[in-house]
């Protein structure tokens, strides 16, 4: 009906009274439900002209799209988009105007306007992180025209900070000593630091492993860390690792003390900017270590 009264308003030279409005409407219900009714219709109307010996006419405009609404428009329209108000969500990565529009289609359907209660309904279809945003902003919106301009703009701006700035999987690198791979991932725009463990090679002679006192004695002999001989240095050892002889098993690595970790800690927050800073400080309060 929309595109007939759209098309029959720009060809009004041609569809200039209503007999030729509904003719032309009623000459597209050929299926199902609208050709029945269409039968119905020229039947009655039919049978009317030949009553009084007259010309077949069709009624008014008006009283033509009057009847065909009450015979097609669903029982309870109003309700039944209530219930799919209350069950629609945006998705994650849905567009909010689209969300927006739909959510204004489901309104008109309702009938209930701009109503204040509508309101709550909008709320709870965004996402908990874009609901927080507008319920703490300045000042926070009390309309639903107003829940809409916020819920576009702020979303908008979301997105478009996160194509600038590339958010996404990126990797950084963390060390005291020297950089080593460490994965930022985001969620809900928040940064979380995540510190993987170095994987070992297996078929390698982890020189770690020797004791401090251990060390200390090759050291001290002239010997090398891999192969315990006398005349060369662990890097220069093309010998390989040979397994010691002595039944004293080796000791693990250190763990680093108060002392190290606070080196460490220093050492990673002093390359970062100040936004990773306060992300990477949120980080450490989430786990209960304080920053």
């Amino acid at each position: 009906m929309q595109d007939v009264i759209v098309y029959t308003t720009i060809n009004k030279e041609i569809y200039d009274n209503d007999d030729k409005k509904i003719a032309f409407t009623i000459s597209f219900m050929n299926d199902g439900d609208a050709g029945a009714w269409k039968e119905e219709f020229l039947a009655r109307k039919i049978a009317a002209a030949n009553t009084a010996g007259d010309d077949v006419t069709f009624g008014s405009w008006t009283a033509f799209r009057t009847a065909l609404n009450d015979s097609f428009s669903p029982f309870d329209a109003p309700g039944d988009a209530l219930s799919e108000m209350r069950n629609l969500k945006m998705g994650q990565d849905a567009s909010i105007d689209e969300h927006v529009a739909k959510f204004k289609i489901l309104v008109s359907q309702t009938g209930l306007g701009d109503s204040a209660a509508l309101v709550d309904f909008f709320r709870e279809t965004l996402p908990t992180g874009l609901q927080r945003q507008i319920l703490t902003s300045d000042p926070p919106p009390t309309t639903l025209v107003n829940w809409y301009e916020k819920a576009s703009r702020y979303h908008n701006n979301w997105r478009r900070m996160q194509r600038i700035l590339g958010r996404g999987d990126r990797t950084r690198t963390w060390t005291p000593q020297n950089r080593t791979q460490t994965n930022t991932s985001y969620t809900n725009g928040t940064r979380k630091f995540i510190f993987p463990k170095k994987e070992r090679d297996p078929n390698a002679m982890d020189v770690d492993r020797l004791s401090i006192d251990e060390r200390t004695a090759l050291m001290k002999e002239g010997r090398c860390f891999k192969c315990k001989q006398q005349g060369h240095m662990s890097r220069d050892c093309n010998q390989g690792y040979q397994p010691q002889t002595t039944t004293k098993p080796l000791t693990q690595k250190k763990k680093m003390g108060g002392t190290e970790t606070a080196n460490y800690i220093r050492t990673l927050v002093a390359e970062m900017d100040e936004e990773e800073k306060k992300e990477f400080g949120d980080s450490l309060d989430d786990m209960g270590l304080g920053f």
